[in-house]
Order: C-alpha cells, then structure tokens, then sequence
C-alpha cells in the first residue's frame, strides 16, 4: 500500500490551462503530475514533477515534491530512483530550522526510504521506519495545523501497519480520514485503514471498508488490482474462501486493465501467490498448481516471490501424490542461493515427508533425524518433526522407537494439537508390546 500521489483526474484541464498561462507555482506541476500518472501517461508525468522541483521556491517545497515523485516510481516498482529522491528530499532540507512542518517533511521523506529498504533488508527497512516515525510523531504532535499534516497522519499509519502495531494504525487512519480529502487519497486512506482494522482482528469492519474504497476507485484503474488483492486477504481472514478467490481473479482482471500493469510484477506474484493458496484452501490442486506456476515463470531466482511459489508448487504436487514433481521443487528451494532460512528448513521438512510418502523410510528417517538437530527444544517444529519419525521407524517396524516418539509427542506441552491428535491415534495402531495392530 502505497501513500496517496494526487487529487482526482477531473482537475486536469484546470491544471493545465493555469500552467500555460505561466504559473510558477510547484504544486500546479507535482498535481498535473499525479493526474496524469493516474491517467496512464508516466513518461509526461516525470516531466510535470522535474518541473516541479525546478520551479519549487523553499525546500520544504522542493522536499515534498521528491517525496511524491519517489512514490510514484515505487508505484512502478522503480524502487531504486524512488529511494534516490527520498534521499534527496533528506538532504534538501537538512539544514532547515526544526519545526513542525519540517519534521513532518523528513519523517515523510524518511517512510519512503523505509518502504524501499523493507523490499531486501527487513532489519534496515524496521530501523529506517522507526527514524521516521519519531520524526513524523514530532511534528504531528503539535496543535497547530501546516501543509502536509494530513498525509503524515498516513505516512505514519502506514510505518504502524507494517511494523505490526495495528491499535496505533487504526488511531492514525482515522485521524487522517478526519480530514477533507480528495477521491484518490480517500481510497489510499480507507485501504491502510482496512489493512490496519484485518490486523486487529476486526474483519467485518475491514471488509465494509474495501467496500467503501471500491466505489470511490470504479474510475482508477491504477488502484483497483490492489484493493481486490486486500479484499480478497480480508475474505481469506474471514474464512470465505470461495469470494476470496473470485477477488484474486478480479485483481488478475484489474492488472491487465491497469496501464501500469507491465510494471507491476510483483504485484502479479502477490496475486497468484493468494490465488493458489485459497485454491489449494479449497482443494483446487490444479488450480493451485496453475497459480504458483505463473509465479515461478514470472519472476526470476532473485525474487522474494520465486522460492514460496516453489515450496507451494511443491507442496501442491505433494497433496496430488505426484512425489517426483514435488521433490524437484523441494530441491530447487535448497539449491537458491536467495532462498531465505525459513524457507530452506521449509524445503527439508517438506522433502522428508515427500521420502515418506514415497515409502523411502530409511531416507526419510534420517532426514528427519538430521532436521531435529535445527530445532530448539521448545519448537512445535520440533514435535511435528518427532511424530514423523516415527512414522518412519514405524514404516520399517520398529514399533518400540515409533511408540517412544508418539508418546514424546504426547507429552510436549508445545506440540500442536493436530500433531497429539496424530499420535494418539498412531499409538492406539501399536499395542503396548510393541507389536503393530491395526494401520
């Protein structure tokens, strides 16, 4: 969710006809900017804000402009150029006396760096909005009002969401929708506010919300595959799976209707990611398979996106008793040298159960038998990865070790409860002897 760029496109002509007549006024140029960008048109777009900052008179003016710019290119996913001007409007303002607004100013500057460091390096991207939300809490915490007040209200709802401090987001976005706002900056305030409300656990609230933004964004093309895609999360939250996936599909729809669309790629993954969840949610392996395969054929080894599409193709492939497809992509996610840490141990359990499944005790067995060495004593992980070994020592006969691990199962306090429910139901096929009764 990104924060909001301009006012509705209906002030274009009026826009235009004032910067003919020689306006030397920036915000002319920056809200032109953000019109046609709306519009479809980036590359005049770019133009409009170059000239913005060119004919900017203070830097707090100059700062503001960068700042809008910068989230334009990070609508396009130009992550780099719009780190560049959040920088810029950092430095453009460093030697300005503090106040209110100018604090605001550089808390903004400071969400747009945080946004695009979030993207490779969570810690650094926690640190910078942590930065800017004690800038943007100094000058909102002041009782006067100045320009760009209100977006700071979203710049910091924003910072709140993303850091997991939902309570505080809902505070802000309500804050922010106090205020008198155009169509474009109501659908951005209305979707971090639903966001925030999904967070907290308030579903019914979050989905009147998306609701509300869909009828002011009808005419937006631009903003319609995002709000679908958290449509279709919320209904996911709210165990509506079958809306959820008609949402997805409509955010599908909305890309390819989107100008900007081509640019968007990892939007498209996000999408098909949440589609082929709530198809495999549903029992639609096909669909499922199908989903995480445009994700896979998408984006490249580099991505955030590749390795989870993987770990779900594989994992669809899995639940479809298609053994050999799955291990491939188990092995694939191994091989990645982008493949986070979570996801490699992902990758091995998978792989193991896969062994499991295809009555490779033996391998399976020590696979597992390796994985307990990654796991903290108190770990569910640990428990799950228990009770499959002992599947395996059961799979080759060796009752006495499988009820030894069933019954470690049983008593650990951190095992989920599908896991105690799996082994009680394993010790009851093994009798007290140690002798196999019933499978």
């Amino acid at each position: 969710m990104t924060r909001p760029m301009a006012p509705e496109p209906n002030t274009v002509k009026r826009l235009r006809q004032k910067i003919k007549d020689g306006s030397a006024n920036s915000d002319d140029y920056a809200l032109l900017g953000g019109c046609v960008f709306l519009k479809g048109d980036f590359s005049e777009s770019v133009n409009l804000y170059q000239r913005a900052i060119d004919v900017a008179t203070t830097p707090v003016q100059k700062a503001r402009v960068c700042i809008e710019f910068g989230w334009e290119y990070f609508e396009m996913g130009q992550e780099g150029e719009a780190q560049k001007l959040g920088q810029r409007a950092v430095g453009v303002i460093e030697t300005e006396r503090d106040c209110p607004e100018v604090w605001t100013c550089r808390g903004a500057a400071q969400a747009l760096i945080a946004q695009v460091e979030w993207i490779t390096d969570a810690e650094k991207g926690t640190k910078a909005a942590h930065l800017a939300l004690a800038n943007l809490e100094r000058g909102l915490g002041a009782s006067t009002e100045f320009k760009g007040k209100a977006t700071g209200y979203f710049d910091a709802a924003l910072l709140e969401n993303s850091l997991g401090n939902a309570d505080m987001a809902i505070t802000l976005s309500e804050k922010y929708l106090q205020y008198e706002l155009h169509e474009w900056e109501k659908i951005s305030g209305l979707t971090i506010y639903a966001e925030a409300l999904r967070n907290a656990g308030r579903l019914v609230e979050a989905h009147l919300k998306l609701q509300e933004a869909l009828q002011y964004a009808r005419d937006h093309k631009t903003v319609l595959p995002n709000l679908y895609l958290e449509l279709g999360t919320t209904q996911c939250h709210m165990s509506r799976f079958n809306d959820a996936k008609h949402s997805f599909r409509q955010a599908l729809l909305a890309l390819e209707a989107d100008p900007y669309g081509s640019k968007k790629a990892n939007v498209f993954a996000r999408t098909y990611l949440s589609l082929a969840g709530v198809c495999y949610e549903l029992g639609d392996l096909k669909g499922a398979e199908a989903a995480y395969e445009e994700v896979v054929n998408l984006q490249d080894e580099r991505s955030p996106y590749h390795c989870a599409a993987l770990l779900g193709l594989g994992q669809s492939y899995r639940a479809a008793n298609t053994e050999a497809k799955a291990r491939e992509c188990f092995e694939k996610v191994l091989a990645s040298h982008t493949a986070t840490e979570e996801e490699r141990l992902t990758a091995r359990v998978d792989l193991a159960r896969s062994l499991y499944k295809s009555g490779e005790f033996v391998k399976a067995e020590t696979a597992f038998q390796a994985l307990l060495q990654s796991c903290y004593e108190d770990d569910a992980r640990r428990a799950n990865i228990t009770l499959w070994l002992g599947h395996c020592y059961e799979g080759r006969g060796d009752y006495n070790k499988a009820m030894g691990n069933y019954e470690e199962v049983l008593a650990a306090h951190h095992a989920h409860p599908d896991d105690k429910t799996s082994a009680q139901e394993a010790v009851r096929r093994i009798s007290p002897s140690g002798q196999k009764t019933t499978h």
